[in-house]
């Protein structure tokens, strides 16, 4: 995987000590997690949300890209107020960042949203208008 991010678990292979003593392959997060799924990897660096999807992991000790407190990684933008908003465009490689996305669009919503992620990456937005309440 070639993201900065990664570089600190990846260095020890490309350039230290275990240099040459494994078959390494650079690809984008969800890619390392569909080879580790189908067995073509033994290890691999992978989305976070694909821990809970994938059978029979084990977490390696000590071994994370991880915070202690709150970080930024994801940021949605828009050139209208989200009650307005009808679909976002996701990054198709990374399935962390859809499913924080669906959990941030349900947390920010004041209707009742049914959240769909389509093969293009464009996740619809359908908005059920919620009733208003009766008058106690």
């Amino acid at each position: 995987m070639q993201y900065l991010n990664t570089a600190p678990l990846v260095r020890g292979f490309t350039h230290g000590p275990l240099k040459d003593k494994y078959d390494l392959s650079f690809t984008v997060p969800s890619q390392c997690a569909d080879d580790l799924r189908d067995g073509r990897a033994d290890v691999a660096i992978i989305p976070a949300i694909e821990f809970q999807r994938i059978d029979d992991l084990v977490v390696l000790p000590d071994l994370a890209i991880a915070a202690k407190t709150r970080v930024r990684s994801l940021l949605i933008v828009s050139r209208k107020p989200i009650a307005e908003v009808q679909s976002i465009a996701l990054d198709r490689s990374s399935r962390s960042t859809q499913a924080l996305t669906r959990i941030l669009c349900a947390a920010a919503s004041t209707a009742s949203d049914r959240v769909n992620a389509s093969s293009n990456s464009v996740m619809s937005l359908t908005r059920t208008p919620v009733a208003p309440k009766a008058a106690a």
